[in-house]
């Protein structure tokens, strides 16, 4: 009797097949990792945005920020809104930031029940709710980070 050399072409059906499998489900794994990953980094970057609107707000100084501010739930103004690139080089309030650059908006509300309108003249702060959405000029679903901030006089 002769032994056998090698695989019969069964086997190597098999072995090809299992690592098809095998790779397809580890490809799958990884498809939907790089969309959380894209996901986290897109939250990232809101965070940073909303950083940035409240930064821009502090550097306004109290009457220039509580001039842009809306009331609370009220739809804001295009000049009340403060426009980032996605990238974050690129801002701007209202139309001073093209259309194509706009990537995240940052809106400002009043707490009205904590800083009234009559309060801004004697109040020693402004108390506010910043959001921040994404993307900014589709009309798809927009993602959306919210924040309280007081700003001091």
């Amino acid at each position: 009797m002769t032994a056998r050399r090698g695989f019969s072409l069964i086997e190597v059906v098999i072995a090809i097949g299992v690592l098809a499998v095998g790779l397809t489900a580890v490809l799958g794994l990884m498809a939907g990792a790089a969309k959380m990953i894209a996901i986290a980094n897109d939250r990232r970057d809101a965070e940073r945005a909303l950083a940035d609107g409240i930064a821009e707000l502090e550097r306004l100084g109290f009457a220039a920020a509580a001039a842009k501010v809306t009331a609370e739930r009220a739809t804001s103004a295009e000049d009340a809104r403060f426009y980032l690139s996605r990238d974050g080089t690129k801002t701007g309030w209202g139309s001073a930031l093209a259309a194509q650059d706009r990537h995240y908006v940052v809106t400002v509300f009043r707490v009205e029940n904590l800083s009234p309108p009559s309060a801004d003249a004697t109040g020693a702060g402004l108390a506010v709710q910043v959001r921040v959405e994404w993307p900014a000029n589709v009309d798809a679903e927009h993602s959306m980070l919210q924040l309280s901030h007081v700003l001091l006089r």
